[in-house]
Parts: C-alpha cells; structure tokens; sequence
C-alpha cells in the first residue's frame, strides 16, 4: 500500500516528488499497473531459457571497479544523508556494469547495519532479452535489487530529429518506445522515494528524463550522468547554468581531467588512482538537500529512517562503509584462496577475466596510513596550540625590541649617543 506525500513542517517527503505532485497517485499506480501488463506480454514473446544459453559468460559491463566512476557511485550509496533511499537506475542493460556495482554497494550497506533491510536498487531495462539476463544475476548473487522491463518517457517525448547520431538509432529507440507505451519515469517518482537516480539510459531519451526528473522528481538528492560527451550532455549543461539549485559535485572526461567539489580522496579516488576515466558526473539537488526525507512505505510498510540535514560540504561515507569498500583497488568479486580451478564450471564465470591462481596484493608501501577522524581533530588541535605559541613569541620579541628602542632613547645615560645607536642598526 502507497500513502500520499503529506508536507510537514519539517519538510518531509515520502516520495520523490514534491507536493503538490503533477501527477496524482491514483493516476500513478494506474500507469504502472498498465506498465506491468505491457511488460508480460513482451516476456511471453521470447524464451528466456534461449537467451540465457548464449549469456552464461557474461563478464563486467561499461563501468567496472577499475574505473572511477564506480568509485563514485559507491561514495553516493554510502552517502549519509541518503543511505535509507532507494536507488533508481536507468538503463540496467544485462545488469553486470553498474547495477552490480550500485547492487554490491547497497548490499554492504545492509549487512553493516548503515542501511535499512528494505533498501533496494531498482533498474530499468527497455530491451526484454537484457532485461532477462540481468535479472537472472540478480537473483543468483542474491542483490537487494528489483528490475522492471520498462521504458521511462513515453515514444512522444523522443526529439523529432538525430541531430549529428545515426538516423537509424533513434528509429529503433522511437519503435520500442512505442511497444511499451507507457513511461513510468513520472509514476516511480510519485510513489516511491529514491535518494538518487542514474541516468543512464538511450541515446535520445537523456532530455525527456531529464525533465520529468525536474518535473516529478524534486526530493532527489543526487543525480548521476553516464555518457556526458552525448546523451547526457544536455543535462550537464543544464545543471551548469543553475548553480543556485545544482551543484556539479564530481565530473570527468576520458581526457583523463576530472574536476570535483568534494576532495577526491572522500570520493575514493586517492592521487594513486589516476586510471579509468570516462565521461561522467554527479550532480547534488541543493533544494532536496534541505528536506528530511522518509522512503514511501510498501509492501505492507516499511521502516522510516529519517535523513540527517546535510550542511555545507557533503559528508563522507561511514567508517564502517569505508572499510567494507577500500578506496583504490576493491574488487567485488576476488578469486577464491584455492584458485579459479576449484570452482565448478557454472562458478567460474564471476571471475572472467582473473588469473587462474590468486592474484598476490598489490604493495601499498608508498600509500599512507588511513587516518581517522580523531587523529584529525589532534592533530589540528596541536598545529593550532604551535602556531599560538609562535605567534606569542614573536610578539615578545616585538615588545622587547620596543622597550630597547624607548628606553635608549629616553635614558639620559645615553641621550648624546643616540644617533650613533641608532646608526648601529
């Protein structure tokens, strides 16, 4: 059961859209409820055994965890002020690229007790054939994770024409546009409260997403933008030209420049790791980061968490997150300690891509010890009692060099040499 956004005092939200909402509930669930329907017939239309055959070997997708980007989008599900929210993703393809990394994420989350049991990653997959294998790994690695066979903006919202891309894509996104009929980008937004959301979808639906999120999804925190140089790039653009409302809090570019609000080592990005760029960014809604925020109950309720108000720069994520996900070179998957070759055959697919022996630890010799916040606060406590005491010292000096001065002046023993003092100095 969904219950309405009730504005209180305090600014809370159960959904993600700001009330009063375009788009009322009933007309919401209705749309969804068309959705699932639509999305039931397509599945009828293929065999999943078939297109599971030729998918058993499926290795990381587009962003994987040498890449920065992966570093990020773990920094925003480890984020505090969002760590009770869902997580939409848009375009989950066969769900091993980023979905697994946000899926892995959240399930650390869950099991150090930062996130509620009921926190969940839902992606969105248009292509039937995609969304079946993504489903299928899922289920079998176990994520806190739903995927739903949809499309987000109906076949309307896509631009009339390809601009400079080939005519033939946006042929084929317009044509299975119009076979889901619905998008339910506007409808999740009104009934259910999503912390961020990945925009990372077709090459011509950026725009129309970007506007129902403007439109219908105001409470969201955080916004991350896959494909910047293109499909997004109108939304980079966008959010640039507001700075009152966006914030750029992290941006890059496959010309290996990156550029960030927050210090990149809180993002998980330490100088040493300096490879895997791409173009991608996350923006932070600076209206949604003065709301408290409680995900929508469902599926006979859910625990309502309550956000901390974020002030100034973004907070970083948990110690006990921190160590569950290791800045540079976490992999969310390592070889066993008895090698790939202990694995069964229907194993040994996760680890595609790995030595057959485990990888011996790469030497961190040069990198420094992590520090934590106590040590901090210490060590900024004793820099600031060494500066007093410097500055206390120099201003002795001063004053001593001053009575000097006077007191030769003044003296009568030394009246007549005075300028011959004087010339000593």
């Amino acid at each position: 059961m969904f219950f309405a956004l009730v504005p209180s005092a305090a600014g809370g939200c159960q959904t993600t859209c700001v009330a009063p909402c375009p788009l009322s509930l009933a007309d919401a669930h209705d749309q969804l409820d068309k959705q699932a329907q639509i999305s039931s017939r397509f599945l009828a239309s293929i065999n999943p055994q078939q297109v599971l055959a030729g998918k058993q070997d499926m290795a990381w997708g587009e962003i994987n965890p040498s890449q920065r980007a992966s570093k990020v989008l773990q920094w925003v599900v480890n984020n505090s002020a969002a760590s009770h929210a869902d997580i939409l993703e848009i375009g989950a393809s066969h769900g091993v690229g980023s979905t697994q990394i946000l899926a892995e994420a959240i399930k650390g989350m869950i099991a150090s007790g930062a996130s509620p049991p009921t926190r969940r990653l839902l992606s969105l997959e248009v292509m039937p054939e995609k969304f079946v294998v993504g489903q299928n790994a899922a289920r079998k690695m176990g994520w806190p994770s739903e995927l739903r066979l949809a499309s987000t903006v109906p076949p309307s919202a896509l631009p009339r024409t390809s601009d400079t891309r080939p005519q033939s894509w946006l042929d084929g996104e317009r044509a299975i546009a119009k076979r889901h009929m619905v998008g339910v980008l506007p409808a999740l937004c009104s009934t259910r409260y999503f912390g961020t959301i990945f925009v990372d979808g077709g090459a011509f639906t950026g725009g129309a997403e970007w506007e129902a999120i403007n439109q219908h999804c105001g409470h969201v925190r955080f916004v991350a933008l896959d494909d910047t140089h293109a499909k997004t790039k109108m939304i980079l653009a966008d959010a640039r030209a507001q700075p009152t409302k966006w914030e750029i809090v992290y941006e890059e570019s496959v010309n290996c420049s990156s550029r960030s609000t927050v210090p990149e080592a809180r993002l998980g990005l330490p100088p040493s790791f300096r490879s895997g760029y791409r173009n991608f960014a996350l923006l932070r809604n600076k209206q949604a980061a003065a709301a408290v925020c409680s995900p929508s109950p469902k599926n006979g309720g859910r625990n309502r968490i309550e956000a901390r108000l974020e002030t100034g720069a973004l907070p970083a994520p948990s110690a006990r997150a921190a160590v569950r996900f290791p800045a540079a070179t976490r992999v969310l998957h390592p070889p066993p300690a008895g090698g790939i070759d202990s694995l069964k055959a229907d194993e040994k697919s996760r680890y595609k891509g790995h030595a057959a022996s485990p990888p011996k630890p790469a030497r961190r010799d040069d990198a420094p010890p992590p520090t934590s916040d106590a040590a901090l606060v210490v060590a900024g406590l004793v820099a600031a009692a060494f500066s007093g005491c410097c500055l206390l010292l120099l201003l002795c000096c001063i004053l001593r060099l001053l009575f000097h001065c006077i007191k030769t002046r003044c003296s009568p023993r030394h009246s007549r040499g005075g300028e011959e003092n004087l010339g000593r100095f």
